[in-house]
């Protein structure tokens, strides 16, 4: 009983490292997600800009 207390404690010190990584990743994740939202958005604005500018008379 004793040996697998043991080996359920080193399973939980490896699990606890591991979780800590995978919250890691998580928030890198969703950084770029908003990071990638502001740069489509911004890219369509500009796309916006450019159509218009097609039917604004040029001098």
């Amino acid at each position: 009983m004793a040996e697998i207390k043991a080996e359920l404690n080193a399973v939980r010190g490896t699990m606890i490292p591991m979780h800590r990584d995978i919250r890691n990743i998580c928030s890198v994740l969703a950084r770029n997600g908003n990071r990638l939202d502001r740069i489509e958005n911004c890219l369509e604005l500009r796309g916006l800009q450019e159509a218009q500018a097609r039917f604004e008379p040029h001098p």
